[in-house]
């Protein structure tokens, strides 16, 4: 920015626990139906009734989930918005971890738009 300059700070190594108690991952949701058709779809009208996963959507998921079997904790906890995308990304990674014996809850957030 002009006439400013920006500092970086270094974070003290006191002010985080040293344990944490949680760990947090990020999901892209998989190939979808507007990605093949390179289109944008924003509004939720649209977005959580069509606009789902292509098949290669549902198979990286699917491997996602399968791939994340192996550092998960017991219980993983997937918080998804409601758009077609997302939701059927975590439900399909959902299941594959399940499937290995984990507690996998899906919740619904539609404050992720």
């Amino acid at each position: 920015m002009k006439g400013t300059q920006m500092r970086r700070r270094k974070v003290p190594s006191n002010c985080l626990p040293k344990k944490l108690r949680h760990r947090f991952f990020a999901l892209r949701h998989g190939e979808s139906k507007a990605n093949v058709a390179k289109i944008i779809i924003s509004d939720p009208k649209v977005g959580t009734k069509a606009y789902g996963l292509t098949p290669a959507g549902c198979v990286g998921a699917t491997h996602a989930g399968k791939m994340f079997q192996k550092t998960a904790a017991k219980r993983v906890v997937m918080v998804t918005s409601d758009f077609s995308r997302a939701r059927e990304t975590a439900q399909l990674f959902a299941k594959a971890l399940r499937k290995a014996g984990h507690v996998c809850p899906v919740r619904i957030a539609t404050e992720l738009r």
